[in-house]
C-alpha cells in the first residue's frame, strides 16, 4: 500500500495516538492487526508519514472512529500529572497511556453535551491540607456548602461529586489494585473500577477522589502523604469525628456487638474494616479489641469482601441523563452527537462502562429536573 511523505493539513497524528492508547493497544499491536510494520506506525503517529484515505479508513474500523476523527485538532491531551492515582511500581505504562487518553476523549465528549445541555457548573470547595484537622474541617466545609449537613449520612457520593459538575464513570479495564483514579481538569473527572461491587469500598474509593480534587489541585499525587491525606479525607466525609463518637456501638475492651456494628454499618454506608480502624485511631477502643476485630474479620473471609453491604446506588447518571435529554427533548441520537467529534457509539460506551439505551424513558432519569435544559442556539 503506497504511502506520502507529504505532511497533510488534515490528519491529526495525536489523534491516532489517542484512540489506539483509548483502546489499550501499542504501535505493535495495531500495526500487527492492519498488516503494517511497526516502523510505519511510528513514522505516523510521529508525523513523519501521513496515510492515504484507504489506511485512514482501516485505523477507523478498528478503533470504532471515523475517518473525521483523524482530522479534527487535539482540543486537549491530558497529562500524567494532571492524573491522580497511587503510583505503583507495577503500573505499566500502558495503563497510564490509556488513562491519559481516555481523559482526553470524555474530556471532548462532555464538551460537545455541554453545547446542547447545560452541564452543572463546577463547583469544588478548595482546601489545604496540613494537618488533620485541616483535613476534617475541609470534608466538612464541602458537605456544609452541598447542604449534606454535619452529622448525616450521605446518601450518594456519586450524586455529590455530579452535582459539583465532576463526570463520573465505571471503567471494567482498570487493573485490580487501582480502585479508582481522579483527573483535574477544567471539568473534572473521576473513574472508578467496576471490578468493585461492594458499595462501602465504592464511596469510600469515591471520596479518596474528592478529597484529590478539593485538597491536591496543582500538586502532584500518588506518594504515601497524598495518598494519606486523601484517605483521612474520605473518612471525615462519610462521618464527622462527633457523628462516629455518638454512634459508634464499640467502646473499650470487650467482646464485640456484631449485631449493632450491622445496624452502625448500614446507617453510615461504611465498612466494617473502616469502623474498627477509626474506632481505634480515636482511641474508642484499645489495641487488642482492634486486633481482635480484624482477626474475626479475617478468619470469617472478610478481610476483601464484606457481608451486610447496604442499599444505595452509586452509578454514575450525570452524562448518561444529558445524553437521554438530547435524544427525548431534541432528537438528537447518539450516532449523530458522537458523529460531531468522529467516535461511534460502541466507542463511547467503552468509555462509560455502559451500554447507552436508544431514547430511554425521561421518567426514569434521575436529576433531570435539576439541571437546566437548553437547546443551542444556531449561530
Amino acid at each position: 500500500m503506497r504511502e506520502t511523505n507529504r505532511i497533510s493539513n488534515h490528519f491529526q497524528k495525536d489523534r491516532l495516538k489517542i484512540a489506539r492508547m483509548a483502546k489499550g493497544l501499542t504501535q505493535t499491536s495495531l500495526a500487527e492487526a492492519l498488516g503494517f510494520s511497526r516502523q510505519y506506525m511510528h513514522q505516523v503517529e510521529i508525523g513523519d508519514r501521513t496515510p492515504n484515505a484507504e489506511s485512514i479508513e482501516a485505523f477507523a474500523d478498528l478503533l470504532d472512529v471515523t475517518p473525521y476523527f483523524f482530522e479534527r485538532p487535539v482540543q486537549h491531551l491530558v497529562t500524567s500529572d494532571e492524573v491522580n492515582f497511587r503510583k505503583q511500581k507495577t503500573t505499566k505504562l500502558q495503563f497510564e497511556n490509556k488513562v491519559i487518553a481516555m481523559s482526553s476523549l470524555l474530556r471532548e465528549v462532555a464538551g460537545e453535551i455541554s453545547n446542547d445541555i447545560a452541564m452543572p457548573d463546577v463547583k469544588l470547595t478548595q482546601a489545604e491540607f496540613t494537618d488533620i484537622k485541616s483535613i476534617e474541617d475541609a470534608a466538612q466545609l464541602v458537605r456544609k456548602e452541598l447542604g449534606l449537613g454535619v452529622n448525616s449520612p450521605i446518601d450518594s457520593v456519586t450524586r455529590v461529586l455530579e452535582v459539583c459538575g465532576v463526570i463520573c464513570v465505571n471503567a471494567d479495564n482498570i487493573p485490580e489494585k487501582i480502585s479508582a483514579l481522579s483527573v483535574d481538569l477544567d471539568r473534572p473527572l473521576v473513574i472508578h473500577n467496576s471490578l468493585n461491587e461492594q458499595l462501602t469500598r465504592t464511596r469510600y474509593d469515591l471520596s479518596h477522589e474528592l478529597a484529590h480534587l478539593v485538597g491536591h489541585r496543582g500538586i502532584t499525587t500518588g506518594d504515601d502523604e497524598t495518598e494519606r491525606q486523601a484517605d483521612k479525607f474520605a473518612s471525615f466525609f462519610l462521618i464527622s469525628s462527633a457523628a462516629f463518637r455518638a454512634n459508634c456501638p464499640l467502646r473499650g475492651r470487650g467482646k464485640i456487638n456484631w449485631s449493632a456494628m450491622k445496624e452502625f454499618k448500614q446507617e453510615w454506608k461504611i465498612s466494617y474494616k473502616a469502623i474498627v480502624r477509626r474506632a481505634h485511631d480515636m482511641g474508642l477502643i484499645d489495641a487488642v479489641t482492634y486486633k481482635n476485630a480484624l482477626i474475626q474479620l479475617s478468619a470469617a473471609g472478610y478481610s476483601k469482601r464484606e457481608p451486610d453491604e447496604p442499599d444505595g446506588d452509586e452509578n454514575p447518571k450525570l452524562i448518561h441523563n444529558a445524553i437521554a435529554a438530547m435524544q427525548n427533548v431534541f432528537d438528537i441520537y447518539l450516532e449523530e452527537m458522537m458523529s460531531k467529534i468522529g467516535i461511534k457509539p460502541a466507542f463511547l460506551e467503552a468509555l462509560l462502562g455502559v451500554a447507552i439505551e436508544d431514547k430511554p424513558n425521561l421518567e426514569n432519569v434521575v436529576m433531570l429536573s435539576k439541571y437546566k435544559v437548553e437547546k443551542r442556539t444556531a449561530s
